[in-house]
């Protein structure tokens, strides 16, 4: 079979997809046909074009992708959001890279809520740029006009620096302690580090 190819900017690939942040969540656009997706950050774009492209192939209609799009729910601790009784949650534990920090942090901007935290974890298996990276992360993080973050792991801890909304804690029990005597509450709270960070243990608590 012949590779096929999207873009959200080359009208002549195969797939022209566009989405935009709606209400919190991406909302897609192809062939005259939109998907209001339940998924968290625009850096989606490239699962949502797949599952479209796929769907074309099987001989799927764009309406019917589209609903699939729509009633796709995110688990496993991927870009899924969560209402609790005290807070929301944007939980993505499931992996980190400083491209989809920047991806989660970017989302987290686009959301019209006054009381934004960031729980960030450690990203693995940067190598020699591990140092680097997390320092752009914070760096990232601290521009965004967040009421607090906080830093879980090692890495973090390494780079973080005197801020009146930043905390650095070494280790993910450490962050539950904290966070069960901070007992947050109003907040939308972006969760993301790397599977080894199991910061999804925090989730009970917030």
């Amino acid at each position: 079979a012949t590779r096929k190819t999207w873009s959200s900017t080359d009208v002549n690939a195969d797939l022209h997809i566009t989405a935009e942040m709606h209400n919190g969540f991406v909302k897609a656009h192809w062939d005259g046909t939109h998907a209001a997706t339940q998924l968290q950050g625009l850096y989606n774009i490239g699962n949502i074009a797949y599952a479209v492209l796929i769907g074309q192939y099987l001989g799927v209609d764009n309406a019917a992708i589209s609903k699939g799009i729509e009633e796709y729910t995110p688990n496993l601790n991927r870009s899924q959001f969560q209402k609790t009784e005290k807070n929301e949650l944007i939980v993505d534990c499931y992996n980190a890279n400083p491209d989809s920090m920047d991806g989660a942090l970017e989302n987290l901007r686009t959301h019209n809520h006054s009381h934004k935290w960031a729980i960030l974890g450690d990203m693995f298996e940067l190598g020699t740029a591990s140092e680097e990276e997390h320092r752009k992360t914070l760096e990232n993080a601290l521009r965004s006009d967040l009421e607090m973050i906080i830093l879980v792991g090692e890495h973090f801890h390494s780079v973080s620096t005197s801020k009146n909304n930043l905390i650095a804690l070494q280790t993910t029990d450490e962050a539950l302690k904290f966070l069960t005597e901070k007992a947050p509450e109003q907040k939308l709270i972006l969760i993301k580090g790397s599977r080894g960070m199991a910061l999804e243990k925090l989730i009970p608590i917030l």
